[in-house]
């Protein structure tokens, strides 16, 4: 896509965002309407005000004109706060929209993508929210305002004289020239200097991730000449952003000096030769000030405007990217219906490697079956696993879940998974294991934790199960998380759990009585084991030997 595709895209994408919100915005502009036409009556009761000076008497007429200045000005505050508060209003209901956005999308982005990207940074993608919610108020509110006085002062200055309409076309040709020549490259190395924002943040994010690692002083002369290349790539960038801001600004003083002085040079001539009076002389020079203040304000909003197509363009990164397929299947899974998963012909690729490691392959895993699959190396059983749960696409061929495709939400609640891939989350133990569903069954969930080994563990902790898993459990021993999350499988009583995981750094008691319980014909799953076959068979052997397959 080219550069001005591109920015067009962004242009459309934040008329989008603001679409959900366009009554506010129609009351925002209402007000900013009667805020300009207000503003711009103030100079014409300036001038009577001065013409009834001139003339020497108080008159009830003047007292008038300085009670419908003064009410004007209240009148416009009055308009700015109720602006304010749609705006605010605006502003809190997009950052609930990208909340949910991001929540609902960052679980569900397509494998191949989410192992091509590093999730957690695009996380902090959802920080350039507050972007847009810091900029709306001065492009709703400011720019729109200043846009609107210019309009109306340049309607009222043609009808005090036609060479104001030539001050009109200028002022024009000038907002036209400042757009053409630094706009495009304002907003292309604003992003640049966003980019290397998130370079650094990632890069910090991995120190703090790996802090152990950076301990001592050579490590961490390394992490200073990282973060000193990422904030000289920023510093560069953001200078050559403020370079662009300079060029417009000081485009704007030479605009106005030469404005300026013209208009005083003629407007005196015009006072002294008697082509306008005194008091028309004031009231268009306050209104050309104020429409100077404005186009000022207007090259000034620039910079916010600039930051908020950065920031959009971040965000839909993120809200651009492919999602899992969740098309619903009309008629549905059969609950009645044995479960079994079917791979046909299928052709399975390392998407990492871009190798195809399976061609025409046929599995079956029928209801209860231990499928044990130990003759495939670790790549192809790490492979394979990922397709048992949807997370690895087929090339070719298809898989079946009860003889109907597969339909990835649906699917996923029937296969889990115990693997290298599954993690906790900052919760309790009680969200974690239950996933947070709602009315969790303490005493089965005490049941859980004793098959686990995990309830002697929960008691030492001072608020047992409502104790917070901070970082991703990075405070526990691996064994403990991964009796946590054999404890989420439990709970969850999935009709398939696929097995990748290895178990060898549990107590042997420990371990025997949990590959028991997984592995007894009582339990409702199937299972397919492609991590500790040897152990897992020997649990196997003299419990239910009718269900075991190679």
């Amino acid at each position: 896509m080219s550069s001005k595709n591109k920015n067009y895209a962004i242009v459309q994408r934040f008329l989008k965002l603001l679409e959900p919100h366009h009554q506010e915005i129609r009351y925002i502009y209402v007000y900013a309407i009667f805020s300009g036409l207000v503003s711009l009556s103030l100079p014409i009761g300036v001038q009577s005000i001065v013409n009834f000076i001139q003339s020497g008497q108080v008159t009830t007429s003047w007292v008038v004109l300085v009670a419908f200045v003064i009410f004007g000005i209240a009148a416009i505050g009055i308009l700015q706060i109720y602006q304010l508060r749609l705006t605010e209003r605006i502003s809190q209901k997009i950052f609930v929209r990208s909340s949910f956005d991001f929540a609902f999308r960052l679980p569900k982005i397509k494998q191949k993508l989410a192992d091509s990207n590093y999730l957690p940074e695009l996380a902090n993608r959802f920080f350039d929210t507050m972007t847009l919610q810091k900029g709306l108020s001065k492009i709703l509110i400011d720019f729109s305002s200043a846009l609107l006085q210019v309009l109306f002062g340049l309607i009222l200055l043609a009808f005090y004289h036609p060479f104001f309409l030539v001050f009109s076309l200028l002022l024009f040709a000038f907002a036209v020239v400042v757009y053409k020549f630094t706009a495009k490259r304002g907003f292309e190395f604003s992003k640049k200097a966003s980019k290397h924002k998130y370079q650094m943040a990632h890069w910090l994010q991995e120190v703090a991730r790996s802090s152990e690692t950076f301990k001592n002083s050579t490590d961490s002369e390394y992490v200073i000449h990282r973060a000193d290349e990422y904030a000289s790539k920023y510093v560069k960038a953001r200078e050559s952003h403020f370079d662009i801001l300079v060029k417009q600004f000081g485009m704007m003083v030479v605009f106005k000096i030469i404005i300026t002085s013209l208009l005083l040079i003629i407007g005196g001539y015009m006072v002294i030769n008697q082509m306008m009076n005194i008091g028309q002389f004031i009231a268009s020079e306050i209104v050309i000030v104020m429409m100077m203040g404005s186009v000022e304000k207007l090259i000034m909003s620039l910079e916010t405007l600039y930051d908020m197509m950065t920031g959009l363009a971040k965000i839909s990164h993120v809200t651009d990217m492919d999602l899992d397929d969740d098309d619903s299947l009309a008629a549905g899974i059969d609950e009645g219906v044995d479960f079994k998963l079917e791979l046909n012909n299928a052709t399975i690729m390392d998407s990492r490697k871009g190798e195809i490691l399976f061609k025409d392959l046929n599995l079956i895993v029928g209801n209860k079956e231990r499928l044990f699959l130990e003759k495939y190396n670790a790549t192809e059983k790490n492979v394979l696993g990922k397709v048992f749960m949807g997370y690895e696409e087929l090339v070719r061929g298809f898989m079946l879940v009860k003889g109907r495709p597969v339909v990835s939400e649906d699917f996923r609640l029937r296969i889990k998974s115990f693997s290298e891939e599954d993690k906790l989350f900052e919760g309790s133990f009680v969200d974690n294991i239950s996933m947070g569903a709602e009315d969790v069954d303490l005493r089965r969930l005490g049941e859980i934790l004793e098959l686990v080994a995990l309830e002697s563990f929960v008691k030492t902790l001072d608020k047992g199960l409502d104790t917070i898993i901070c970082c991703g459990g990075c405070r526990l021993h691996s064994v403990t998380k991964e009796k946590i999350l054999l404890a989420r499988l439990i709970y969850a009583q999935p009709e398939l759990i696929v097995v990748n995981r290895s178990m060898r750094s549990f107590k042997q008691e420990e371990r025997e009585s949990i590959m028991d319980y997984f592995v007894s014909s009582e339990r409702p799953w199937s299972l397919v084991l492609l991590r500790d076959c040897k152990m897992w068979r020997n649990s196997l052997e003299g419990k239910n030997k009718e269900t075991l397959t190679t």
